[in-house]
């Protein structure tokens, strides 16, 4: 397991972020409707926006689930996260939901 890297400008919660890394874990179950184009376009979707964390830890890192967001009359659920003072925001998993919000 691991983080596949892709450059990519975009502001969230007020911090700049100039990469996305994608967590290979939801091939484990979402492989069949999840893909990485997939994930960025929802990542795209976070662009000046901003979010509450579900969990914030003491060394900085910050936890977001998101949902819905809509790519192509879909819902998606996005799980992600970034540790303070960093530019790296990175996706764990994101998988399609049945649940509009």
């Amino acid at each position: 397991m691991g983080f596949r890297s892709y450059d990519m400008n975009l502001v969230v919660n007020g911090v700049k972020f100039n990469r996305v890394e994608i967590d290979d874990h939801y091939e484990e179950a979402h492989a069949d409707h999840m893909n990485d184009k997939i994930i960025l376009e929802l990542v795209r979707d976070l662009n000046h926006q901003a979010f509450n964390p579900v969990k914030e830890y003491d060394d900085g890192l910050k936890v977001f689930v998101t949902e819905p967001l809509i790519l192509r009359h879909k819902p998606y659920r996005l799980v992600w996260f970034y540790y303070d003072g960093t530019h790296e925001l990175r996706v764990r998993t994101a998988f399609r939901t049945r649940r509009w919000k």
